[in-house]
């Protein structure tokens, strides 16, 4: 006879003389997180072996969790400060484990999703801003919307009820609802925010596929983008029934983000075009293009030295953005690769 985990850890409560009422609860427990591909958890202990840390020492961090991150701020790409809370080594390897362990199983992700999602086996489908813009390519009209403080809105409670769906016990939920919110919500800079935000907003991105696929409109979700575009023969929705179903789901649509681009007008999409084909923006590419021909012309220790920067940094830079518009327009890339390999790095 196969021995399957039920019948081991029946085997093992009987010999520690617990009731066959326990026994079956448990087993009913354990039952359904295994139908969820979720790790079973039975109390706070089981947790505390998991994570391979003392149970003394995880109570110390749910505790006191705001001790365990380091805030500081960054400069935003559109201007003005990013606040980022950043956990120490301890809460992030706990975090760590959560994200690998329990989100990254969790497979109620729609497909119209692209923004922080994990390509964890060779059947998964890598998701970027690439894959986000391409529904929408060629449309006649488009709508851009942008999500308040995305992370900030997850609430406490929302991940607590996140948790509560998975099957865990009161006591578990509530430790991993700890581990993963920092004053009654989501943290910028842990690293199971992302997933957890995509999660929980997964039950709106249902909610608005629903909508557009009775219309006829394309709906992609990247992190706080939101976008929905089609052609002329389909009416554009009206925006305030696109906020409701934002708003029904706890979020909330930063309005002045909002754009609506009609027919003969420029459409973007995370940063792409998507007017005619996806492309990288003309003025980034001719921004990439005038930094390779002043280091060619004057010299690259010239150029950055009269940018006042450092030359690591520079060249880092500027890789960056070549691989960028490599990774979206190849042929592109290539050029500006090859031109950027022919510099002179050395002096």
């Amino acid at each position: 006879m196969t021995e399957t985990w039920e019948s081991l850890f029946k085997e093992q409560a009987l010999e520690e003389k617990h009731s066959d009422e326990y026994i079956v609860q448990c087993l009913e427990y354990a039952g359904k997180l295994h139908e969820r591909n979720m790790p079973v958890i039975f109390d706070f202990l089981h947790l505390a072996s998991y994570l391979k840390c003392l149970a003394k020492q995880l109570q110390g961090i749910v505790a006191n969790v705001e001790s365990h991150y380091q805030e500081y701020d960054i400069k935003k790409k559109s201007g003005g400060k990013r606040r980022i809370e950043a956990p120490d080594y301890l809460l992030k390897n706990v975090q760590r484990w959560i994200y690998v362990n329990i989100l990254c199983r969790d497979k109620s992700l729609q497909n119209c999703v692209h923004g922080f999602v994990p390509v964890l086996t060779e059947n998964d489908r890598a998701r970027g801003i690439l894959t986000n813009a391409m529904p929408h390519s060629g449309h006649d009209w488009i709508i851009n919307l942008d999500l308040k403080n995305f992370f900030h809105a997850v609430t406490l409670d929302m991940v607590k009820d996140y948790f509560d769906s998975l099957g865990y016990e009161e006591e578990v939920t509530k430790t991993l609802t700890a581990l993963c919110t920092l004053k009654s919500r989501l943290p910028q800079g842990a690293p199971t925010s992302p997933m957890l935000s995509n999660l929980i907003a997964a039950k709106m991105d249902k909610a608005m596929l629903e909508y557009c696929k009775e219309r006829g409109i394309t709906y992609t979700r990247y992190a706080d983008d939101l976008t929905f575009s089609a052609n002329l023969d389909v009416e554009m929705p009206p925006l305030k029934e696109l906020y409701a179903i934002v708003f029904k789901h706890g979020f909330i649509v930063n309005r002045q983000k909002t754009k609506v681009r009609g027919r003969g007008y420029k459409k973007e999409v995370t940063g792409l075009t998507v007017t005619d084909g996806v492309h990288v923006p003309k003025k980034y590419r001719k921004e990439v293009w005038r930094e390779l021909y002043f280091c060619k012309r004057f010299g690259v220790y010239e150029h950055y030295h009269n940018m006042g920067t450092d030359k690591g940094l520079y060249k880092d830079w500027l890789r960056g953005r070549i691989m960028f518009i490599r990774q979206i327009d190849p042929a592109c890339g290539n050029k500006m690769l090859e031109q950027f390999n022919e510099l002179n790095w050395l002096v």
